[in-house]
Formats: structure tokens, sequence, C-alpha cells
């Protein structure tokens, strides 16, 4: 107990006193990128951007990338990167892979709160609206320790907006086919040293179509899905404040609700289930720090809550009303926590990072309406250094060390685990940057996997991953064409494997398994009206983990192409190609296929613009999941006014 309140004491100190006497600046005035400088503190930064890029390969889709591709949600955003994988199955819940990973080993961020329940362990991206976000980081190979726990997959990083750019109201709008409609408003501006940015929306649909080329089933006649229908609505608020030249805070405030109906599966080989989300709900706040304390030191610190409660309801036939109800479940998570570290410049491109994170999850559930509520909670900690040095040839090398802990409620003495991590970048000829990194992971058992009813298993051991990459990348500049090429190789290793073999098994540890692949990337820029993004991405497993393949293609290929007149015009276009895969059914593979969306945008007069989507415009048949058909094509007019 006395270590759990250190820990707090630790973590809450930086945000209870003013920053001290300080000489360097690190507010907005005195920088070139204001919204990168304030978004730092807001994220994980793996050094500055001057000195060395974070190991591993990292996408990030900015601002200005998602209001061309008019994306509607994060899981829109992050759809063209090539080493992830996100379908939309049971639950109606996109599950979220990077590189062969589960869902539940990707750990989402939102301003430096993570917002994987501790139930489940595995974040909804489809329930994040796009409207206010600033950029979305995703980091994919060997990542910092300074990320912590539950990352053993990856990080998807969001950083929402604030109220630093010009003051600005902006209000948008779509409909589209089946009485789809969504209206977002934002509002932002700065007074003195406070600034603030309020963003609501409402999001609703009868359903999707299904493509005119889908074979109905005994479970699906086609047309619109079935109980595809939802209604979404939520309100954002982050409100900054610079009491001085040498700190920033920010306050950030979410709530977000929705109703929502879930898809049976449609493949005659199952029984359909008739399931809803007749309430759905996440609130959270986090209040972010950074102090300059000397020109040489600086901390950062983020206090955190989240909550994430369902109501979920099973049928036993498609008249889905109480006397046919099988079961009514409800299931409430809060995750409580901060995290705490501070950059030390020792000079000479030396630095050195330390800090903490500490987590606490509580979940209460009621499996039907007549059976009590259960509760469980568990603990989960890591103390992280890190330090990086840069030879005076441009040639680094970054080493760290993490050491997590995780109590259950029912543990003695819980579980440690050292998680190290080295990585070295340097040039070579041809212009060629290189690096390699290698860095251990580990993913604590959810609650689900250790307190489940059907599936628990209280003696689960952690999972843990080594993974391995080598990347090259070579910037190509001739004329007006800026380009770059790059390509990793990445191998992971991973441990304790946590796996049943159908939902009434019991979770287990099972042997070692495999994940290689490679991705390769071209991006050109024509000046500055047309770009071209081109990557491929290859995952494989070794056939002791053929079972991580399943539903996962091996192939991926992406594109995007932007192109922009001087009158307004902007069109962009994405393509995806994914390649047959496996199932849970051995003799029944899920067939190959490619989408195409296209975005247009027409400036009408200042301020205001129209757009145009047209999402799997070859209104092409797929599975994203074995019985889950996908939209067929779907077309969605709108307008952006920014005033």
């Amino acid at each position: 107990m006395k270590t759990r309140v250190a820990c707090w004491l630790f973590l809450a100190l930086p945000l209870s006193r003013a920053a001290g006497q300080t000489i360097t600046q690190v507010g907005v005035a005195e920088k070139q990128d204001s919204i990168v400088t304030i978004y730092h503190f807001e994220e994980i930064v793996v050094w500055g951007d001057r000195y060395i890029k974070a190991p591993g390969v990292t996408n990030t889709v900015s601002e200005l990338e998602i209001r061309r591709r008019n994306s509607r949600d994060v899981a829109d955003v992050v759809s063209l990167d090539p080493g992830l994988t996100i379908t939309t199955g049971t639950k109606s819940e996109t599950q979220t892979r990077i590189r062969g990973f589960n869902a539940r080993d990707v750990l989402v961020l939102v301003d430096g709160r993570p917002i994987n329940p501790g139930y489940y362990g595995k974040a909804d991206l489809a329930m994040l609206p796009a409207e206010n976000i600033a950029r979305v980081k995703v980091m994919k190979g060997p990542a910092s320790v300074a990320y912590g726990a539950n990352g053993m997959g990856g990080v998807i990083n969001i950083i929402t907006k604030n109220g630093y750019e010009r003051p600005l109201t902006s209000i948008s709008a779509d409909v589209g086919p089946d009485r789809f409609s969504k209206v977002s408003i934002n509002h932002s501006r700065q007074v003195g040293r406070f600034n603030y940015w309020i963003h609501g929306y409402d999001d609703r649909s009868a359903g999707f179509r299904l493509s005119n080329d889908f074979v109905p089933t005994v479970n699906e006649d086609g047309g619109i899905r079935d109980y595809s229908d939802y209604r979404k609505t939520g309100a954002n608020l982050k409100i900054g404040y610079d009491p001085s030249k040498h700190a920033t805070y920010a306050l950030s405030i979410g709530y977000h609700t929705a109703r929502k109906g879930c898809s049976p599966s449609a493949s005659p080989l199952e029984a359909p289930v008739y399931r809803e989300f007749p309430s759905w709900y996440r609130y959270g706040t986090a209040l972010n720090g950074s102090w300059q304390v000397t020109p040489l030191l600086e901390i950062k610190s983020t206090l955190f809550a989240d909550a994430y409660h369902d109501r979920f309801k099973s049928y036993l036939s498609r008249e889905m009303n109480d006397d046919n109800l099988e079961y009514d479940s409800l299931l409430e998570n809060w995750t409580l926590g901060g995290n705490l570290d501070g950059t030390m410049n020792l000079g000479n491109g030396q630095h050195i990072r330390a800090g903490m994170h500490i987590r606490r999850d509580l979940m209460n559930k009621k499996p039907d309406r007549d059976e009590p509520w259960y509760s469980h909670h568990h603990l989960t900690a890591t103390l992280f250094m890190e330090g990086v040095a840069v030879h005076r040839s441009g040639a680094s090398l970054t080493a760290g060390l993490g050491a997590h802990f995780f109590a259950a409620e029912n543990s003695s003495s819980g579980i440690s685990h050292l998680s190290p991590m080295v990585s070295v970048a340097g040039k070579l000829p041809f212009a060629l940057l290189a690096s390699a990194g290698w860095a251990n992971a580990v993913r604590f058992p959810t609650m689900h996997m250790l307190y489940s009813a059907t599936s628990g298993n209280e003696d689960l051991k952690p999972e843990e991953a080594d993974k391995f990459e080598i990347g090259v990348e070579r910037p190509v500049v001739t004329g007006t064409v800026n380009g770059l090429i790059r390509a990793a190789v990445y191998y992971n290793r991973l441990k304790n494997m946590i796996y049943r073999a159908s939902r009434t098994f019991r979770y287990e540890n099972i042997d070692e398994a495999s994940l290689p692949g490679w991705e390769a990337t071209m991006r050109w820029q024509y000046g500055t009206s047309v770009s071209l993004d081109v990557s491929y991405a290859r995952v494989f497993a070794s056939g002791a983990s053929s079972e991580m393949m399943e539903e996962l293609p091996e192939h991926r290929w992406s594109a995007q192409l932007y192109a922009r007149t001087n009158f307004g015009f902007e069109i962009s276009y994405g393509y995806n190609r994914f390649s047959a895969r496996t199932t849970y059914f051995s003799s029944i593979w899920l067939s190959a296929y490619a989408t195409h969306d296209i975005s247009i945008i027409q400036a009408i007069r200042s301020g205001l613009k129209l757009r145009l989507r047209i999402a799997n415009a070859s209104d092409a048949d797929f599975q994203e999941e074995l019985g889950y058909p996908g939209p067929g094509r779907q077309i969605f007019a709108g307008f952006l006014w920014n005033f």
C-alpha cells in the first residue's frame, strides 16, 4: 500500500507546483511549428524531431490528409496503412491488427490517455470521430520502452486538435444512402493565456446496403444488411493554459454514446445470433503538463481517467424482444492512472529519458439481468530509462530498459518483467539511411482472460514478444519531384501465447509462434499539386502459429493518389487489395478482394467547400471476416464551412 501511495505522490507532484526559474521558452511564439510544439507534450515523443527518430517503422496521418480523404472515423483514417488490417465482424466492432498481432495487443492512446478497456483489452476505432483529430501516429516495429506495457503489437497515438490555431468555427454535414447523416461542429479560440477547442457530432444510419453481387444465404437475403443500423453522438472539449513561457497545460474531456445493432453471421455454416447494444458509453479526461525546468531538463506529466460501459443483449430469434431474450448483460470498465517522464540533454547529442506509468483497471460485470454483479481489478506499472548517443558522423545508438509490474487482485506477489530495447541508425553510401532495432515487449492478461466464467484462467502467464527490424530509406529529389523509398524487414517471435480453441474453452498459454514479414513504400510529391503513395506488405506465420493468420491477408497492396488544381478542385483516390485468407474452418478460404475509394472536394468560395465521397466505388462483394460481408458502393455528399 505504501508503494502505491508513493507512486501516486510522485506522479502528482509536478501537477501541484508551478514551473521554477527557467530560461528556455516552450510556448508557441518562438517556434516555427507551434502546432507540433504544443502537441509534443500530449504524446510520447522519443527525443525531439531534431535528433533521432523513434525506432521502428512509423506512419503519421496529418490533419490535411484526414480532410483530403473525407475520413469519417479513426478506423477510416488509418485504413491505408499497409501494416494494419482492420476488420468488422461479431458485435459490429473493429478489430485492428498490426503485423498479425491480435487487436488486444495494440495500445491506443488519445492525448496520452490509454483507451483499451481492461476487460477485453481492444479499442473500437470506428467509435472515434475524425473531425477533431489533429494527427494519428502508428508505430509498428520495435518501440520505445517509454510506451510501457501492453503495446506488444504496436501503438496508435491519436492527438486531438487544440485552440492554438487561428479562431475558427467549422460546420460539416454529410448525407448518404439508407438515411445516413453526419453533422459535426468545431469551434476554437485563444483568449490571453487560455485556448480552447469544442467539438460535437451526431452520426446515424439505418444500415448499409450490400453489394449487388452478394449471393443471398439462408441467413441474409441481401439489400440492407440485417441489423447494421446505428446512432453515435458525442462531444469533446480541450482547454489549454500557458501560465508562463516555460509551462503548458491542457485538459481534454470527451463523452461518446451510441446505440447500434449487431449483424448476425451471413454464413450458412453458422446459426445466426441476434444481438444489439441498446446503450454504449465512453467518457474520459486527461490532464497534460509540460515544464522546461532548466535549459537542459524537460518534464512532462499526464493524469487520466477513462470509462467504458455497455449494455449487450442477445436474442433467441429474429424477433428481438424481451420474450425471446437469451441474456441481457451489463459491463462497466474504469481506467485510472498517469505518466511522468523527464528528458535531460547532456550535450553533444547525448540524452537520457526516464519516467514511469501507472494504471489501475476496474470492472463490474452482470452476465444477465437475473444474475448478481461481480467485480475485479488489477494494477499495471512501468519504470523506464532510455538513452541516446549521436556520433558526429550522424550515426546514433538508442538503448533502454523497462521494468513492468502487474498485480491481479488474487495475486500475493504479482508479476514482474524486464523489457530491454536497442537500436542503431546511420548513413550508408548512395544516400541510404539504415536502421536496425530489437525490443522485448509484454502483454499482461486481460480481465476476460483471467476471470471469464466460461474461459477464464487465473494462472495465465503474460505474453511476450521479441521484435526485430531492419529498415532502409532513401530520399529522391529530381527537379520538381520529391520522393522517398522505404523498406523494412521484421521478425516477431512470440512466447507464452494466450489462446483458446473456442469460446467455451479456457484460455491457455501455448507454444511459441513467429510472425515474420516485410513492408515497402514509395512516395512521390510533384510540386505542390500531385502526390502518390504506393505500399506493399507481407506477413506470414510458421506452421505452429498458423491460427494467427486466420482472416489475416498474407499480402496487401495499397495506394493513395491526390491531385488539386488552382480552381479549388481536389481529388483523392485510395486503393486497398487483400489476398485470400484462411478461416477457423480449415477447408474454407475468404476470397481476395480490392476496394476503391474516391473523395472529391470543390471550393465554392472562401471557407466553403462541397465534397463527395464514393466508398467501394466498384461495388465489390467481400468479407473481412467469415460470415460478415462489407458494405457495397456508398455515395456520400456534403459540405465543409470554415468561418
